[in-house]
């Protein structure tokens, strides 16, 4: 291959390398913090679906004392067995419905939670799997100290897109860094910055047969 087309593919490549590493890690920082604001409301599910529990008891609690409740009770004040017949305050708000009805309520918020809260569990586990991975693609272009390859840099790239797509990462700003950097030129293709080769015709003083690199 000439010479002449030797120094732009360097310079494409250098720049491809200089637009890479910020770009990933921008994405990677990114990314991270978005997984950890997701954690963060997966965790604030979690703590509603616990509720369930202490719904239950409270229910349980009015339906084995409605023989001492009146239908317009506001309050009342129980024995709780199961906790060695400790004296309890129940309350009932105001307009939604008979101590009765309250307490079907919350059996049925109790369950819907309870079935939230398997699915919240399995979404926390997911999200700190893709940390757990994000940290490791962060982790290996630090360990490059901002010098890594360039063939390094373009391995990650390709890695971090291919199992970004497989944990539903929005990846649009890292391909875009593939655009903006030029990419990878398939074997054969010629850069937007590379000479055309002359023709015979187009050769002065020659005109005889003419190879031309590809």
């Amino acid at each position: 291959r000439p010479r002449a087309f030797a120094a732009p593919l360097a310079c494409a490549t250098a720049q491809a390398e200089a637009l890479l590493g910020p770009r990933l890690r921008k994405w990677l920082g990114s990314s991270l913090e978005a997984e950890r604001r997701k954690q963060i409301a997966l965790a604030k599910e979690a703590e509603a679906a616990r509720s369930a529990e202490r719904l239950a008891e409270w229910a349980t609690l009015v339906v084995a004392n409605l023989w001492q409740i009146d239908d317009r009770a506001t309050s009342a004040v129980v024995e709780d067995w199961n906790n060695g017949g400790a004296k309890v305050k129940l309350s009932f708000a105001g307009g939604q419905g008979t101590p009765r009805e309250q307490a079907d309520a919350a059996f049925a918020k109790a369950r819907r939670l309870r079935r939230g809260s398997a699915v919240v569990a399995e979404l926390i586990r997911q999200s700190e799997a893709v940390e757990a991975r994000l940290q490791g693609w962060q982790a290996r272009l630090a360990d490059g100290g901002g010098g890594a390859e360039d063939e390094e840099l373009f391995a990650l790239r390709a890695e971090v897109l291919k199992e970004a797509k497989k944990l539903k990462l929005k990846v649009s700003g890292l391909e875009g860094a593939a655009a903006a950097a030029g990419g990878r030129l398939p074997r054969g293709k010629r850069s937007a910055t590379q000479p055309a080769p002359l023709a015979p015709s187009q050769t002065s003083g020659w005109g005889g047969r003419e190879f031309v690199s590809p």
